[in-house]
């Protein structure tokens, strides 16, 4: 059995800049890499989480010419945290003129999550563009898929689902999630941070493991599953 290889080592954009979009959008991109070499794109997930140098490291720098980008709203992408005109078309067609302003014939695409419901997205626009999608912890955003994030897995962390919806009012909690959208769009800074807050700590108790956020069944109860290094007495008096 062969070794988990680690990523590429890490590298410097040799290139960056902002392409304008629309009227009100400019999106940041940046090229790390080989400039001659074999295009490749890595598409952020979030919606919202922006581009980071580490993404480059997921591609061999000798072979690719690896593309990030923010996408609109995100990152360093200008208006920062706009919703306005910004749709999955809009992002699709960014993504398309940003491959004909770098004269990309076809590129090879990587995302994630959200990133890779948008990379299929733009696979089905652009056929001809796209040499290979790589996917990753596959999301469709399909209605399902939603229900199942903000409900059904809360059968999987309770503890974590309690924490998400205790922020909320009685009558909220029937709706969490139209529930979530007013308060992180709040004229309240303090409201749209603590959702904000709320909102993420949800979402990585669903993609990783973390042991405070489980229950184990002994046959008899569900009980907090005890952290590493922790005696029962300690664990006792926290709860």
């Amino acid at each position: 059995m062969h070794p988990l290889r680690g990523l590429y080592p890490s590298s410097q954009a040799h290139a960056s800049g902002y392409l304008k979009v629309s009227e009100l959008h400019s999106i940041y991109y940046e090229l790390h890499g080989n400039s001659c070499g074999v295009p490749a794109v890595f598409i952020h997930g979030g919606p919202g989480a922006g581009c980071f140098p580490n993404h480059a490291r997921f591609f061999d720098p000798h072979c690719y010419r690896i593309i990030l980008l923010d996408q609109r709203g995100c990152g360093r992408s200008t208006p920062y945290g706009c919703l306005a005109q910004n749709t999955t078309a809009d992002l699709v067609d960014d993504l398309e003129l940003l491959r004909q302003t770098l004269g990309v014939q076809q590129w090879h695409m990587l995302g994630g999550s959200w990133g890779a419901a948008l990379a299929i997205a733009y696979a089905q626009a652009y056929p001809h563009a796209v040499a290979s999608l790589i996917l990753r912890g596959v999301c469709l955003m399909r209605p399902s898929e939603i229900q199942w994030m903000y409900g059904g897995a809360a059968a999987l962390k309770p503890l974590a689902w309690q924490q998400f919806i205790g922020l909320l009012d009685a009558k909220e909690r029937t709706n969490p999630l139209l529930a979530y959208y007013k308060r992180l769009l709040s004229n309240d800074s303090n409201a749209r941070q603590a959702a904000a807050t709320a909102w993420i700590g949800w979402e990585m108790s669903v993609g990783f493991s973390n042991s405070q956020h489980m229950l184990l069944w002994n046959g008899e109860q569900w009980t907090a599953q005890q952290q590493a290094g922790q005696a029962p007495q300690q664990q006792q008096q926290q709860q």
